[in-house]
Parts: structure tokens; C-alpha cells; sequence
């Protein structure tokens, strides 16, 4: 099985040419990649403050504090066994991601939304379940499985009785997902030309709308 965003999955099945019948191709539904050279200078910036070498990360750490966006936790665990724990939407990092201000450019006309699959099956949280199932909320999230040809139907066929199952539609599960690219914001253009000009975790924190 290769697991991957959804332009990942499609560049794999570009490169390969043509099925393979024990290749499994699973989408993870998507809000944007952001720029690897913005979070590895992050990830530097750490590295740098807690002067030790960084050995996980976790963006949405929900064990202490649930699923939900406002509340998840950003987890960074250091060699030295230092642990960095902070809310994840108040982080300046994870919050110009979610504002897309450091997402690829690519992102800003991505052609993999909604419908638009290339994979066997597409994984992903199923924001707003609160609102339409309630009996299964219990803030330690629920998952969506959207199967997109015969291949993923058998193989979710195969696991489902593993898990509590509803039926659900694709206006339900993309009521709260990205049903259109991420929308371009004129901020990320500031934000690259000044990202080797200035300290990055200062300059995100300019961008931060709830510093204050």
C-alpha cells in the first residue's frame, strides 16, 4: 500500500504507467502542503532554542486535549528528552498553515479536490461530525473512507467490520473539508521574500493573527 496526498498518489501512478494488481493506492485528504524549506528552517529554529536535535513531531497531538482543531496539541520531542507542547492553532508555524500562508504554490490550483480522486480508497478526519452524527463524537476523532473504484470497495470490504460504520454522502464529509484548492493569500509572497531575511519563527509571528 502507498499512502500519500493526493497529487502524490497521482505523480506514483504517472511514474508507474499502468495498474499492478497488488498495489493498493490510498489518498489522505488534504489542506495543503506547506513549503519544506519554511518548516525545516522551523524546525532548525527548535533545534537551535532547545539546543538539542529534534526526534518527532507530532502536528496534532489529541491525547491530552481531543481532536478538535481549536484544542489539539503541536508535540516536539528533542534528543536532550525536553518536550515542547503547545496549542496547535496558537503555534506560529501551525497557524500560518492553517491560514494558508506557506502552502506550495501548486496547492493554490490543485486539481485533486472533492471528487477528483486518483487513488483506491481516500482517508481523512471527518470535520463537522459533531453536528451530523453526534453519537460518535467523542473528540478523539472520526475518520472518513471514500472508495473510488472496485479495488478500494474489496478492500474496504475486507476491514470494515473492524470499525463502527455509518453511510454518509459527499456533501456531508466535504461540508467542512476543502471542497476547492487552498485560496492564495498575497501574505505568503511577503512572507517568501523575507523568509531569509529574518528569523522565521519572528517573521511568522508578524503573520500570527492571535499573538495578541
Amino acid at each position: 500500500m502507498y499512502s500519500g496526498l493526493p497529487c502524490e498518489c497521482a505523480a506514483l501512478q504517472s511514474y508507474l504507467r499502468k495498474p499492478y494488481e497488488n498495489l493498493y493506492v490510498c489518498e489522505i485528504l488534504c489542506h495543503a502542503a506547506p513549503s519544506p524549506k519554511i518548516l525545516r528552517k522551523y524546525l532548525d529554529y527548535l533545534e537551535n532554542k532547545f539546543k538539542s536535535r529534534i526526534v518527532d513531531v507530532t502536528f496534532r497531538d489529541k491525547s491530552e486535549t481531543g481532536w478538535l482543531i481549536h484544542r489539539t496539541q503541536l508535540v516536539v520531542k528533542f534528543e536532550n528528552g525536553q518536550v515542547l507542547r503547545v496549542n496547535a492553532r496558537k503555534n506560529n508555524y501551525f497557524r500560518a498553515f492553517l491560514n494558508d500562508y506557506i502552502s506550495r504554490e501548486c496547492c493554490n490550483h490543485c486539481e485533486y479536490v472533492y471528487d477528483h480522486r486518483k487513488g483506491d480508497l481516500t482517508i481523512g478526519d471527518f470535520w463537522g461530525i459533531q453536528y451530523l452524527m453526534p453519537e460518535l463524537f467523542d473528540d478523539k476523532g472520526a475518520s472518513c473512507v471514500l472508495m473510488h473504484n472496485k479495488k478500494g470497495e474489496e478492500l474496504w470490504k475486507a476491514i470494515s467490520d473492524k470499525f463502527d460504520v455509518r453511510q454518509s454522502s459527499m456533501q456531508d464529509v466535504f461540508a467542512k473539508n476543502h471542497r476547492c484548492p487552498s485560496p492564495y493569500h498575497s501574505i505568503r509572497d511577503e512572507i517568501f521574500d523575507l523568509m531569509d531575511e529574518k528569523p522565521i519563527n519572528s517573521l511568522l509571528r508578524e503573520y500570527n493573527d492571535l499573538k495578541n
